[in-house]
C-alpha cells in the first residue's frame, strides 16, 4: 500500500524556460527546494500552470525525472500526464511512474464534452496502466463541459476504485480549488479492484 497522502498545500511547480524556450533544469532544483522548505505536502508538475502544453512528451518526462532527483525523497512528486487520448495519457502515466513519481495527475479531458460512460472509461484506462495513486484535476466546473461533479464523484466511489483524489476547480474563481479525499468521493473504505494500489488519505 502506498504511503502517499495529500494533507496540506500542493503547489504547481512552474517550468523555468530559457530564452530559447528550452527548459532550464538548473533553475528547477531551487523551486523544488523552496517547496520543501515551505513545508508543502507534495509538488505537482508539469501541469497547466507549468505550461506543459509548450513541452514535448520527452521534455515533460524529463521535468518529472529532474524533480524526483531534486526532491531526494524529501517531498512527494505528483507527475502530470495530460492527453486528450486515453491511450496516450495511460502511456505517459506509465512512463511518469517509471520516472519515480509518487502519484499521477490527469486533467479531465476538455477538448470535447464526453458522455459519462466515456469519461469513466478514460480514467479506467489510465488507472489500469499505473500502480500508484491518481489525482484527477477537474477544470470542467469553470467551463461548459461535463466533468467529475458531485454525483460523478460519488459514482467513482461506488465502482470501487481506490487510490483516487479529485481536485475540483470551483466556478467562483478560475483559481478556486478544492481537493477531495476518497471519503468526499463516497469511499468509506477505499478498495482497489485493479492494479492501482490504495493510498493512505487524510480525513
Amino acid at each position: 500500500m502506498s504511503s502517499f497522502r495529500i494533507n496540506g498545500v500542493v503547489p504547481i511547480i512552474p517550468t523555468p524556460f530559457q530564452s530559447d524556450e528550452t527548459v532550464g533544469f538548473a533553475a528547477l532544483t531551487p523551486l523544488v527546494d523552496f517547496a520543501v522548505a515551505g513545508g508543502c505536502s507534495a509538488i505537482c508538475l508539469p501541469a497547466y500552470a507549468s505550461e506543459f502544453y509548450k513541452l514535448s512528451d520527452e521534455e515533460c518526462l524529463e521535468v518529472v525525472r529532474h524533480a524526483v532527483e531534486a526532491a531526494r525523497g524529501r517531498i512527494p512528486v505528483i507527475g502530470q500526464a495530460n492527453h486528450a487520448s486515453a491511450r496516450l495519457a495511460a502511456n505517459s502515466a506509465r512512463a511518469v511512474e517509471a520516472a519515480g513519481a509518487d502519484a499521477i495527475a490527469v486533467a479531465v479531458p476538455l477538448l470535447f464534452g464526453l458522455p459519462e460512460r466515456d469519461l469513466f472509461r478514460y480514467f479506467e484506462i489510465v488507472l489500469s496502466a499505473i500502480r500508484i495513486p491518481l489525482l484527477i484535476q477537474d477544470y470542467s466546473q469553470t467551463q461548459s463541459h461535463s466533468g467529475c461533479d458531485r454525483r460523478r464523484r460519488g459514482r467513482l466511489g461506488r465502482v470501487g476504485w481506490g487510490g483516487i483524489y479529485v481536485r475540483a476547480h470551483l466556478p467562483a474563481s478560475g483559481y478556486g480549488q478544492k481537493a477531495l479525499s476518497p471519503r468526499a468521493c463516497g469511499l468509506s473504505e477505499p478498495a482497489c479492484t485493479g492494479p492501482a494500489r490504495q493510498a493512505e488519505f487524510a480525513a
